[in-house]
């Protein structure tokens, strides 16, 4: 998807968190920015540093942050 920004045309930055519980069932978190990558990047590292840091063993992480 991409949006008018002004004058440019962007694509905004995305990602998404998914996770096993433990009853074996998926959750899921999103995170969007406009036009910041580095926002939507530092939210999923963070995320990713959590379930580490839990010992968390299945976790995905799906991210778009096209230029």
């Amino acid at each position: 998807m991409r949006f008018r920004d002004g004058a440019e045309w962007r694509e905004p930055c995305t990602g998404l968190v998914a996770w096993e519980r433990p009853d074996g069932q998926w959750e899921k978190i999103g995170v969007s920015h406009p036009t910041d990558k580095a926002h939507v990047l530092g939210v999923l590292d963070a995320w990713l540093e959590a379930f580490r840091a839990r010992g968390r063993r299945k976790v995905a992480i799906l991210a778009d942050g096209a230029e």
